[in-house]
């Protein structure tokens, strides 16, 4: 667990792979219980034995996530908010 000076706890797992210091995040405390974080450890643990980096493997399954989403907010809405944006900071 990672405490932050202003108190915010974290679960994190450092590792080496490949000869390389590596952290995975689990997720921020209370939200993810101990008992959820020694899973995920364990998984962790048990990608690394074979032979997967499990920072690397988390991240190939968020993008397969991302492209199987369909994004319906459009360029349009996209562009309108950085527009927004840049409204806001023209009036201060």
């Amino acid at each position: 667990m990672l405490i932050n000076t202003d108190g915010a706890k974290y679960w994190r797992f450092d590792y080496r792979f490949n000869g390389k210091r590596k952290t995975l995040a689990f997720g921020k405390y209370p939200d993810i219980t101990l008992g959820e974080a020694c899973n995920q450890w364990q998984e962790a643990r048990t990608q690394i034995q074979h032979g997967i980096d499990p920072s690397e493997n988390k991240k190939a399954q968020k993008a397969a996530r991302k492209e199987s989403v369909p994004d319906h907010s459009g360029k349009k809405a996209k562009e309108k908010n950085i527009r927004t944006c840049i409204l806001f900071a023209t009036m201060d």
